[in-house]
């Protein structure tokens, strides 16, 4: 025979187990509610970013319009380091947007240099000369179409002992696949990227390109690049004869012995610009960029190739 007590503590003991049961659904139910409310907020800042950054985007098209308008009159772009026009910030709404106008040329194109200039350029950043060349022929391991692997490169055999990632064998679609690479940390990214791009031609612009993009070129050393950066702050190289000029007679002298190849990869001039513009929207995490590929046709004329959202 039960006894009242014990079914009272039965019962006690069943109700606190529903108040549980109960709390803890209410819990998740409130906590899935303010994840979707989290994920509603994010996609409505997300496209408030997206159209503010195209925004800034137009108003960098009028800005690059106006530019070369005024040069076709006599006057000049304000070329700055790797840009054409300087950066600049602008407010759509009450959300801020950064927009960078660079020049194409003032990056080494990971798609067209080959390991001379990779192991040029790594080495300029800082990389000792054997980590260097392992790179170079990672890099064109990882663009070629076929599976023969470089002597300190690697490809699918190598990549499939680390895990599931594969050689992309083809061109590099953005900057940042470095990071997929062998050997590639984020601190050799850092050293790296400031310096590499994916579009544009295979030309180095003398006038805008840093030291270690400058020494990608033949015959130019880091003293040669540094003497070449001293001497556009005054006024810019139009012809390779005045990069000459502008050198040390010893670094004049290694130019001179490879004066075919240096000019068939120098430029004095942009012909692709690429504008980024970031907008970041207050009171949130969400920052939207929009990515624009310029051709410069020649005079006062320019077409827009592609845009992306990122």
């Amino acid at each position: 025979m039960t006894r009242l007590g014990d079914r009272s503590g039965f019962a006690l003991v069943t109700v606190l187990w529903l108040l549980v049961v109960v709390g803890s659904a209410a819990a998740a139910f409130q906590a899935a509610g303010r994840a979707e409310r989290r994920a509603a907020a994010n996609a409505v800042a997300e496209a408030r970013g997206r159209w503010a950054a195209r925004a800034g985007l137009a108003r960098a098209l009028v800005a690059l319009d106006r530019e070369l308008r005024s040069g076709a009159r006599g006057g000049g772009s304000a070329w700055a380091g790797g840009t054409y026009l300087q950066a600049s910030r602008t407010t759509v709404g009450e959300i801020e947007v950064a927009v960078a106008t660079l020049d194409a040329r003032a990056r080494l194109n990971l798609n067209s240099a080959d390991g001379d200039e990779l192991r040029s350029l790594f080495t300029a950043v800082g990389m000792r000369r054997t980590d260097a060349a392992a790179l170079a022929d990672v890099v064109l391991d990882w663009r070629d179409r076929d599976n023969d692997r470089r002597p300190r490169g690697a490809e699918t055999r190598e990549y499939l002992a680390k895990g599931p990632l594969r050689p992309g064998n083809g061109p590099f679609q953005r900057a940042d696949e470095l990071l997929d690479l062998i050997g590639v940390t984020s601190e050799v990214y850092e050293l790296i990227e400031p310096h590499v791009g994916v579009t544009g031609d295979s030309l180095v612009n003398v006038n805008t390109a840093s030291v270690p993009v400058l020494t990608a070129l033949p015959g130019v050393s880091p003293v040669a690049a540094a003497a070449i950066i001293a001497r556009r702050r005054a006024r810019r190289f139009r012809t390779p004869f005045e990069v000459l000029a502008a050198l040390p007679e010893p670094q004049r002298e290694a130019i001179r012995g490879q004066m075919d190849a240096f000019v068939s990869r120098a430029a004095f001039t942009p012909r692709d610009l690429e504008i980024v513009a970031t907008a970041t929207v207050p009171g949130s995490a969400v920052a939207a960029r929009v990515t624009a590929l310029v051709h410069l046709a020649g005079g006062a004329r320019w077409e827009l190739v592609r845009v992306v959202d990122r």
